[in-house]
């Protein structure tokens, strides 16, 4: 069992080949659960999206929203939902259980492992009718995606960083959205998506995460009575997507009714999760501008200095090696914003990084990544990202690593983002 105070989980794996790892810890009072099905971003991503909002409408067992919502009420009203994401050019989606360990429950037992059997029976005993899931769930739950998938130009700083993204990565499958196309839905019959269920849960690799005040045994037990069935052949996944080379930065301007221009900035790099320099690449986001870091150069000289632009951050992609610089600016002053930011990457590509931008930066990654201690569920997703990319999360290397990076390094490493696209969103 792991005695470290920085929590680590640890791994093993079923019979069927589903990876489980757990991490014991006394902080929690709750055990919380996630099961992670990864497959890649392909052109079914709005079924993946879609079918899990049919599950979660009942079961087997427990028909509807009303007894599925009884039941957990009985376990204490636990939590259980889903919810699709992208990682990289992967698909995932994730199944979440969070449930009050027993331990402070008097005189009750098994929650856990009544909880995971409901998990259990909410993915892979699902309502159906005939040879479908129930028609009128499906019209009801495609109309409510449909409003999701369109709700997104609603906030146009997420709508300006799809947009940017589905451009800049137009022939790559990271230009999917994990919510998929409405276009799509129309065609989705019942009996499509029941027997699409049943491929892709028996066949996607499966990780399940348990973390809390209870001991390995009593995991692997409850999980194996409950996902240690037979699988299908396991889905094939593509690698960790390579670097794409830039040939000509593009510009894409789209005009909407909006008060507020956005202008987001796409860059291409070739750094990876284990790869030496990836330290020095977070380092070198967070001196441009990530992580609401007040002192680094996109806020100091873009917001600050200049007062171009209500906001100037940058965020960076670690598996499918993208860099990007959003802000949101009054129209006419597009070219100096765009201008100005581009003039900060390139004074940390030619080492104009003060001291103090440095031990900002480096104070600030280390004090963000002392707080996930008391985050497991953010160090849960961060530890199955890294598994995915072949290695485990070690926050204590990574702090090292952290501690030691030097400017050389940020230079040579920010030498290697290069422009690819810029959006403006404007009226």
């Amino acid at each position: 069992m792991t005695t470290d105070t920085i929590p680590r989980f640890e791994s093993t794996e079923l019979s069927n080949g589903v990876r489980v790892c757990f991490h014991r810890t006394p902080k929690l009072k709750t055990i919380f659960t996630r099961a992670f099905f990864t497959t890649d971003l392909d052109e079914h991503v709005t079924k993946r999206a879609l079918v899990p909002m049919l599950l979660r409408r009942g079961t087997s067992r427990l028909p509807d929203m009303q007894k599925l919502s009884r039941r957990r009420e009985e376990l204490y009203a636990c939590q259980l939902y889903s919810s699709p994401s992208k990682l990289g050019e992967w698909n995932v989606v994730r199944f979440t259980l969070d449930v009050v360990n027993d331990e402070f429950l008097p005189g009750v037992t098994g929650v856990f492992e009544d909880g995971v059997s409901l998990m259990h029976d909410l993915i892979y005993d699902p309502l159906v009718e005939s040879d479908g899931f129930r028609t009128d769930y499906l019209d009801q739950e495609r109309e409510n995606l449909r409003l999701s998938i369109e709700s997104i130009i609603d906030n146009k700083d997420h709508y300006a960083g799809v947009r940017c993204v589905e451009e800049m990565c137009a022939n790559e499958p990271y230009r999917r959205h994990e919510y998929g196309h409405a276009a799509d839905l129309p065609d989705l019959t019942a009996s499509q998506l029941l027997e699409f269920h049943r491929d892709w849960t028996a066949r996607a690799p499966l990780s399940i995460y348990v973390a809390g005040d209870i001991d390995e045994k009593r995991v692997i037990d409850a999980i194996a009575r409950s996902f240690d069935g037979a699988r299908g052949d396991l889905y094939d996944l593509n690698p960790v997507p390579e670097a794409v080379t830039v040939d000509e930065p593009r510009v894409i301007e789209e005009k909407l009714d909006v008060n507020q221009g956005k202008l987001v900035m796409g860059f291409r790099h070739d750094v990876r999760y284990g790869s030496d320099d990836y330290e020095a690449l977070v380092m070198m986001c967070t001196v441009l501008g990530g992580g609401g870091n007040s002192r680094a150069k996109l806020f100091q000289n873009v917001r600050e200095k200049e007062s171009l632009c209500y906001y100037a951050y940058a965020s960076v992609n670690r598996i499918k090696g993208l860099l990007f610089i959003s802000s949101g600016i009054n129209v006419e002053n597009y070219e100096k914003t765009r201008d100005l930011c581009l003039a900060q990457l390139a004074a940390v590509q030619s080492g104009e990084i003060s001291d103090e931008e440095i031990d900002s930066a480096r104070e600030m990654i280390l004090e963000s990544n002392r707080m996930l201690e008391d985050d497991l569920s953010s160090i849960a997703e961060a530890d199955f990202a890294r598994r995915q990319c072949g290695q485990e999360l070690d926050l204590r290397k990574f702090r090292e690593r952290i501690s030691s990076v030097t400017r050389d390094e940020i230079v040579e490493v920010a030498k290697r983002v290069s422009l690819d696209l810029t959006y403006f969103l404007r009226n």
